[in-house]
C-alpha cells in the first residue's frame, strides 16, 4: 500500500511540472524596448518610440515686441481723492453721511461740538462789534472836523482805530471760515465734503474725540501712539473709485526699458482673461535701494469697478524685443560646461547644443546664440534626453 501512495504523489508531482512547462511556453514574452541610440551629439530614437511621446517641442522666432510682467497695487487718484481732517479739538456729535454714500463739494459730513470753535466765534462776533464801533466813531469824528469842532489830530486817531478794528475783524473773519465757524455764537461746527466723490473710508463714530495736532496725513496709513490712540488717520476720505492709479515696481534691471507711453495691461487676482489697457505716464528717477525696484505708474479707467483701491495687482508692459530668441525658461538646462538646448533636427532626432542666454523674466529665457528662428525646440523633456545622453556617454 504505501508502495502505491509513493507511486501516486511521484506522478502527481510529474504531472504538476508538466503543466508548468506549458504555462511558460504559452506566455507571450514582450519584446525589449528598443533604447535610443547616440551619435556625435545627437540622439536618435527609433520609430514608434514611447519615450519619445513625452517630448513636447516649440518653434523659435524672432520678436519685435515682447511684455515685462509687473506687480503692484490700484490706489486712489490723488487729484480725484481727498481726506477730511477737523482742524480743531472736539467731539463727534453728529455723523451726516454714510460709507459709500456719493456727496456734493460743500456738502456736511459731520457735526463737531468744540470749546475751541465757541472761542472761535465769539471772538469774530466781539471783533465784528468793535469794527462797527470804530466805523461809526470814525464816521462820526469825520462830521465834527468838517463842522471845526476837532482837531485833525482827533480825526486822524479815529481813522486809526477804525483801521486796526477792520483789521483784527478781517482776521478773525478769516480764522473763522478756515474753521467753518460761521453763523451763531455756539460751540457747533460742521466738517464739509473739499470735494465731490464717494465716502471710501471713514474712521469716527458718534462721541469721538477729535485732536487737531494729529493731523499730520500720512497718507493710506494708520499709525499709534504707545497707548493705542490713532494717529495721521483721516476722519473720512472721498474718492473717486471710477479713476484709481496702477502704482507698480519695475525690476531695476529692466527700468531702463520702460518709457512713458508705452502700453501696459492691467488685471487684478483671476482677472487676466478681462484686462484694463492703459500707457505708462510716469517712471520714478529713484531706484528703492531696499527691494531695487523702480515706481511706474498707469491711470486706471476702473469703469466695471474691476478693481478696488489698495489691491494688489498685475501687468503687463509692452516693449521693443532684444535680440535672440525668447524661449520658455524649461528648454533651457545648465550643465558644468555651460547652457544646453536639444533642438529637433529631423524626425526622432534631437541635437544637443551648447547655447548662450540671457535672463528675460519670470519663466522665460532669450537665447543669443547656439538656435536659429524657426528651429525646434525641446520644451518640456529636455532633461530626460540629458540623462539619456549622460549615460551612453558613461559607458
Amino acid at each position: 500500500m504505501r508502495k502505491i501512495t509513493s507511486c501516486f504523489a511521484i506522478s502527481l508531482s510529474i504531472f504538476a511540472m508538466a503543466c508548468s512547462l506549458t504555462a511558460c511556453s504559452n506566455k507571450t514574452i514582450d519584446p525589449p524596448v528598443a533604447q535610443p541610440r547616440i551619435e556625435g551629439n545627437q540622439i536618435i530614437f527609433s520609430e514608434n518610440s514611447k519615450q519619445q511621446e513625452a517630448l513636447t517641442t516649440e518653434i523659435t522666432h524672432l520678436q519685435t515686441e515682447e511684455n515685462i510682467k509687473i506687480y503692484g497695487r490700484a490706489i486712489l487718484d490723488e487729484h480725484h481723492t481727498a481726506q477730511v481732517y477737523s482742524p480743531f479739538n472736539g467731539r463727534i456729535e453728529r455723523l451726516l453721511v454714510s460709507l459709500g454714500e456719493k456727496v456734493q463739494k460743500g456738502q456736511a459730513l459731520a457735526r463737531i461740538s468744540s470749546p475751541e470753535l465757541g472761542l472761535i466765534k465769539a471772538e469774530l462776533s466781539k471783533t465784528q462789534a468793535d469794527f462797527s464801533q470804530a466805523k461809526q466813531n470814525a464816521q462820526r469824528t469825520s462830521l465834527l472836523f468838517e463842522q471845526g469842532l476837532i482837531a485833525k489830530k482827533d480825526l486822524e486817531i479815529a481813522q486809526t482805530e477804525l483801521s486796526k478794528a477792520r483789521a483784527e475783524y478781517q482776521r478773525n473773519q478769516a480764522k473763522a471760515q478756515a474753521y467753518a465757524a460761521s453763523g451763531q455764537v455756539d460751540q457747533t461746527g460742521i466738517l464739509f465734503a473739499p470735494i465731490y466723490g464717494e465716502v471710501v473710508d471713514m474712521n469716527i463714530h458718534v462721541g469721538t474725540e477729535i485732536r487737531a495736532e494729529n493731523n499730520q496725513g500720512n497718507q493710506w496709513a494708520q499709525s499709534t501712539q504707545s497707548n493705542g490712540s490713532a494717529l495721521n488717520t483721516a476722519l473720512f476720505t472721498i474718492g473717486n473709485t471710477k479713476n484709481l492709479i496702477a502704482l507698480l515696481e519695475v525690476p531695476e534691471i529692466q527700468a531702463h526699458r520702460i518709457k512713458p507711453g508705452q502700453k501696459i495691461r492691467i488685471w487684478g487676482n483671476q482677472q487676466e482673461n478681462n484686462p484694463i489697457n492703459s500707457t505708462v505716464n510716469f517712471i520714478q528717477e529713484i531706484v528703492d535701494p531696499q527691494t531695487r525696484t523702480v515706481k511706474i505708474r498707469a491711470d486706471i479707467q476702473n469703469i466695471q469697478r474691476q478693481l478696488r483701491a489698495e489691491q494688489f495687482i498685475n501687468a503687463t508692459v509692452q516693449v521693443p524685443s532684444q535680440p535672440g530668441l525668447l524661449v520658455n525658461a524649461s528648454s533651457v538646462l545648465l550643465s558644468p560646461e555651460g547652457a544646453i538646448a536639444y533642438v529637433k533636427v529631423k524626425q526622432n532626432t534631437f541635437e544637443r547644443r551648447s547655447i548662450t542666454i540671457q535672463e528675460a523674466g519670470i519663466q522665460t529665457t532669450r537665447i543669443l546664440s547656439g538656435v536659429a528662428p524657426g528651429q525646434e525646440i525641446v520644451k518640456d523633456g529636455a532633461l530626460h534626453l540629458e540623462q539619456l545622453f549622460k549615460e551612453v556617454q558613461k559607458k
